[in-house]
């Protein structure tokens, strides 16, 4: 998402001004951003880092700015694929997220608010998914860490993550499939516009 409003061609794109723009984040945007095997799909996506300044720099591609990390990485999903037994053990790299891992997704998401502002001359929220609330004790923890550096960047947030009136089966289609289903989207839906409103 920052990479295409940092394209600035999005303007021509959408006829908007002064509208809302929602993120929608879920844990496994972390993954995302960082660019682990837990996300083994994203490799030729863009690449950022926080630098010794603490300014936000893009590297090309996972695939052309770390490429020998992602190539390890490549090697182990490679390998997932065809073990059974590193299939159920879930083996990732990195073994787990670490604070530095999440505090790079509040800093992408702030940058992204920089540019939706500048360009569409509206907000961007950040909406916190129902599925944070699965009780999983590691993205609690990552969940408020993000909380904090959103708040302390000024970054509106619409938390849903606390809604816990819906069962899991309202909550995925099915065991292997952890997406939201419709049911869910639906409701969250009904909860983003009776909070965001109608359009000015």
């Amino acid at each position: 998402m920052l990479a295409r409003l940092q394209s600035r061609t999005l303007p021509a794109e959408i006829v908007s001004d002064r509208g809302v723009a929602l993120y929608v984040l879920l844990p496994v945007h972390i993954s995302r951003a960082i660019g682990d095997t837990r996300a083994f799909w994203i490799y030729t996506s863009p690449y950022y880092t926080i630098d010794g300044d603490d300014t936000l720099v893009r590297h090309g591609s996972f695939d052309t700015g770390r490429p020998y990390t992602t190539r390890l990485y490549r090697s182990l999903t490679w390998l997932k694929a065809h073990s059974w037994f590193l299939s159920v053990l879930d083996v990732n790299l990195p073994l787990r997220l670490v604070d530095r891992d999440a505090q790079l997704t509040p800093r992408i998401l702030e940058e992204a608010r920089r540019e939706y502002r500048a360009q569409f001359h509206g907000e961007l929220y950040v909406v916190f998914h129902p599925t944070w609330a699965r009780g999983n004790p590691e993205t609690d923890h990552l969940l408020e860490l993000m909380r904090t550096e959103l708040a302390a960047a000024g970054v509106p947030v619409l938390d849903y993550s606390t809604d816990l009136g819906l069962t899991d089966d309202e909550v995925v289609n099915h065991a292997c499939d952890l997406h939201p289903n419709g049911r869910l989207n639906a409701e969250l839906a009904a909860l983003l516009a009776r909070d965001v409103g109608p359009p000015h």
